[in-house]
């Protein structure tokens, strides 16, 4: 399998259950990181897009969100027209930021949900293949709605789980279940927000 070094804008996150995250940069090829996580006997590969200034659109309340508060009409309202959501070109990659910012900062997404929305985790092989779990996220503006798209991801990501499962024996790690559980949720309230147009 043939993977594509991390663009200028990409960082690859390396995950072990057993240890904090260790971030870098695509200073370091690709090829590298992930012989760095084969030697430690790391399990999972979390690549992201490294979305400048994400976080800054995060409130306090939203840093603090845990998900659990409902939209009421007016707010769905609101965000149904702030973002167009009845316009069929879809939105741009920085307009989904925001719309999934404003979520998170109502209190109907929770922050790590958040954090976790551009995240695609791939499966280290015993052989030191990676396995990308799902399809890739877009890049641009995407027509349609991003609920649909989720759902494209999450039936990859399970569809991935269960190759891997039955072809090497391996169980994805919890941060992978953390991720499409996360995945689902954004898909539920965006969902919910594209029904009403």
């Amino acid at each position: 399998m043939t993977i594509n070094p991390l663009s200028a804008t990409q960082t690859a996150s390396l995950i072990d259950s057993k240890s904090k995250p260790k971030q870098g940069t695509s200073s370091a090829s690709f090829a590298e990181k992930l012989n760095s996580a084969s030697k430690s006997n790391q399990d999972t590969v979390q690549l992201s897009a490294n979305q400048s200034g994400q976080s800054a659109n995060i409130t306090e309340a939203g840093r603090n969100s845990t998900g659990t508060k409902t939209l009421t009409a007016a707010q769905k309202q609101y965000l149904r027209e702030k973002y167009h959501l009845a316009d069929s070109s879809g939105l741009s990659d920085s307009q989904l930021n925001s719309l999934l910012a404003d979520l998170t900062n109502d209190g109907a997404l929770s922050y790590q949900d958040y954090r976790r929305a551009h995240i695609r985790v791939c499966a280290l092989l015993p052989s030191g293949a990676v396995f990308p779990l799902g399809t890739p996220f877009p890049s641009g503006k995407t027509s349609g709605n991003y609920a649909g798209y989720y759902q494209k991801i999450i039936q990859g990501e399970q569809e991935g789980a269960d190759y891997i499962k039955e072809n090497y024996g391996i169980d994805p790690s919890a941060d992978y279940y953390d991720c499409i559980n996360a995945h689902q949720r954004i898909e539920a309230l965006l969902d919910d927000l594209y029904k009403a147009v």
